[in-house]
């Protein structure tokens, strides 16, 4: 029990550490809040999971957990959202999403700050990285 407390604290000091980091380190590093009140940051370079973690103050493992990016992608691209707390289960303005390009379920949750495995069960049809048509609805709430 003491460890389980112990960590939910440790999470809490990391979460606030990087915060401090983040408003202290310019404007790459600008901490902005998606329309689906989630706080992100735009990566400014091509950086590795590992180099933003130690920049911003929290761990590589809750960088991938938020993200969800694809499991063997380790290099992000300028411009890339990342997102420095978790995603929602739902969105909170769009009812759904028409594709309007090809783009995967897991590009769509990224985009719209949603869960993946969230964003499955509301669109069970799909898969996580099959390319969607032109067209096709995905429900967000």
């Amino acid at each position: 029990m003491k460890k389980i407390v112990f960590k939910a604290f440790i999470g809490l000091v990391v979460i606030i550490t990087s915060h401090q980091a983040l408003a202290d380190d310019g404007e790459s590093n600008k901490i902005k809040i998606h329309e689906n009140q989630v706080k992100f940051i735009i990566v400014s370079e091509g950086k590795t999971f590992y180099e933003l973690s130690k920049e911003i103050g929290i761990s590589m493992v809750l960088l991938r957990k938020y993200n969800e990016f694809h499991p063997k992608k380790d290099i992000l691209e300028q411009g890339e959202v990342l997102f420095i707390e978790p995603k929602k289960n739902k969105s909170k303005t769009n009812k759904q999403y028409i594709v309007n390009q090809h783009i995967t379920l897991r590009e769509i949750a990224q985009k719209e700050a949603i869960k993946l495995n969230a964003l499955l069960k509301l669109n069970p049809q799909y898969s996580p990285d099959e390319k969607l048509s032109k067209g096709e609805k995905v429900f967000l709430q």
